[in-house]
């Protein structure tokens, strides 16, 4: 659990596509309470269901847009990429969900002027958390893997087309006996290896994938750059070439 948790995660900057996934959210909030009739909603008039659930659904939408898009451009230095994990994705998005149950609150008391006493807003943030806290942790959980099953699948394309290529290549035993270093753009992120550990690197959406031998077992790291600046970092190794847009080997 927790190298799933320090793991890199990519933290998308397309506003448009932001905007999507947050409109998504609150049309699911909607439907979901107009739909299964949750938290007294059954009590509801038809003619009103429907409305109150757009409001919460209206309520997610703006606050989940406002943390999701103003926030970030307002304080870029705190959501740098290379500096982002897992555990502060979830963390982030949990605490969207706080400010999403205040506002909940505040909806609350101007539909239903009777519901004032304090533990209403304990009961909006509960009522919150039971909604968004497993799709949270799920949605983080399932966008790694997909990650890294699109690595994975690089990485076998490129070993299958390493096995059935036949290349003539002379290493010279100076090289073989090197060490390279491989850094990324967060310059904590780095790899020490011989050469001769080093498979192949491979592009992974804003990430590259080294692939590589430690104590002869398979190894896959993720480091925050791009395939140029790794092709930079090997030029002085010969035995590396640029095999296909994605990879170098």
């Amino acid at each position: 659990m927790r190298s799933f948790l320090v793991q890199p995660y990519p933290f998308n900057e397309n506003a448009t596509r932001k905007l999507a996934v947050c409109a998504c959210v609150g049309l699911f909030i909607t439907l979901f309470l107009a739909v299964f009739e949750p938290f007294g909603f059954d009590n509801l008039e038809s003619s009103s269901k429907w409305v109150h659930a757009g409001a919460f659904g209206a309520v997610t939408f703006a606050l989940s847009s406002f943390f999701q898009i103003i926030l970030p451009q307002l304080f870029p230095a705190l959501f740098k990429e290379e500096a982002w994990r897992s555990w502060k994705e979830i963390l982030y998005l949990l605490i969207t969900a706080l400010f999403i149950g205040g506002g909940n609150y505040a909806l609350m008391l101007w539909l239903y002027p009777q519901n004032t006493e304090l533990a209403g807003l304990l009961r909006a943030e509960i009522i919150t958390f039971q909604i968004g806290v497993f799709p949270i942790v799920a949605i983080v959980f399932m966008k790694q893997m997909m990650l890294y099953r699109r690595f994975e699948a690089d990485a076998k394309e490129a070993t299958e087309e390493l096995e059935t290529e036949e290349k003539e290549f002379v290493v010279q035993p100076k090289q073989i006996a090197e060490r390279i270093l491989l850094r990324g753009d967060n310059q904590k992120e780095a790899l020490v290896i011989k050469a001769e550990d080093l498979l192949f690197i491979s592009s992974a959406d804003n990430y590259v994938a080294l692939k590589f031998l430690e104590a002869g077992q398979h190894k896959s790291m993720l480091v925050r750059s791009s395939l140029k600046k790794m092709e930079e970092q090997l030029a002085a190794h010969l035995q590396f070439i640029r095999c296909h847009k994605g990879e170098f080997q």
